[in-house]
């Protein structure tokens, strides 16, 4: 009956602490940020020259340009043998087609120009040895066997030669040739099987003997004139150019204007990719061994131009200056500033 009891009164207890109210967690305490200064950029006014120029894109411009294409179509492809950017040379055998009846005529023509050949030498030899007899022997020959027989293997060498030439000139026309040195720019992709087009390109040579390059921008027209040199970079290779007269060249100038600059190499021809393109680098404006600082160190307000300087107690003072050419890269600046004082950049 205690027991009874003693289970009652701990269920009760039980029962009134599941009642009381729960205290919430104290939240931990906010972070603070504290904003960190970050370091000043500075640069110090330096002494050299500050240089203004533009780099125009130059393209390269075949004084002569070739598109070769079979005469013949429906015969299959035997062989493409260039690839682009290869350097062919006039007459070299470009691509070629499979034409097996022009060739067997032409091996068995040419066996055929080799047996009469050799028959008529055998015909003259024994004609020599006859002859050779009859004056040791003295007993008269009569030609006229010999005459006849020579008479008949030369009419047939004549049309067999005929039809040698027929078959020579049928079978050139299987190759397809370059007919000018020049770089290959351009060739179809081969597949077995390819059957030939009359209207199909297969490959296209450009010359590159003169190298001509053409460059469009205003700026550096006004400073460039025939005659002068410029460097042309190409695949990150520099390269010396002059200013050529295009007429020179055989380049019409029919619907150019004069901004339309042409250049060739002035030194010894490099080997270039097909259709290469470059950078010329044409100088507008120089001042040598002056006061410089960079573009980003400059601020402005109204009409005034300042910069920041940071002294040596670390101070940041503004600073009036006088500008004067501006480069690419920096300002040069006529007065305000020594040499060695330290720009704050922005």
């Amino acid at each position: 009956m205690k027991k009874c009891w003693v289970l009652l009164i701990l269920l009760v207890i039980t029962a009134g602490c599941a009642l009381l109210p729960v205290e919430d967690p104290v939240p931990p305490p906010p972070r603070v940020y504290v904003p960190q200064a970050r370091p000043l950029r500075t640069v110090p006014v330096a002494r050299g020259d500050v240089m203004s120029f533009v780099n125009p894109t130059a393209v390269y411009v075949p004084v002569r340009e070739e598109r070769l294409h079979f005469e013949l179509a429906g015969l299959r492809v035997a062989g493409i043998y260039v690839d682009t950017g290869d350097f062919v040379l006039a007459g070299d055998v470009v691509s070629s087609l499979y034409w097996p009846d022009i060739e067997n005529r032409l091996r068995d023509t040419l066996l055929l120009e080799a047996r009469l050949t050799l028959e008529r030498n055998r015909v003259v030899m024994r004609h020599e040895m006859a002859l050779r007899f009859a004056a040791d022997t003295g007993i008269p020959m009569d030609d006229a066997g010999y005459l006849a027989e020579m008479e008949r293997i030369n009419e047939e060498i004549y049309f067999l030669n005929r039809t040698l030439t027929y078959l020579r000139e049928q079978n050139e026309r299987r190759y397809l040739r370059a007919s000018m040195d020049g770089t290959v720019s351009h060739v179809i992709i081969f597949t077995e099987g390819m059957v030939s087009s009359a209207m199909l390109t297969v490959a296209t040579v450009v010359d590159q003997i003169d190298n001509i390059f053409e460059l469009r921008s205003r700026e550096a027209a006004l400073r460039m004139q025939a005659g002068d040199f410029f460097t042309i970079t190409i695949g990150q290779v520099p390269y010396r150019v002059v200013v050529i007269n295009p007429e020179d060249y055989g380049i019409a100038r029919d619907g150019t204007d004069e901004y339309h600059i042409y250049l060739t190499f002035a030194d010894e021809v490099p080997v270039l990719p097909p259709r290469p393109i470059g950078f010329v680098h044409v100088p507008l404006d120089e001042a040598l061994d002056v006061l410089y600082i960079p573009l980003n160190a400059i601020r402005r307000a109204s009409e005034r131009v300042f910069v920041y300087v940071l002294t040596e107690q670390g101070i940041r003072v503004i600073r009036d200056i006088e500008l004067g050419l501006r480069g690419n890269f920096s300002y040069e600046v006529k007065n305000g500033l020594s040499e060695g004082e330290l720009i704050i950049l922005g």
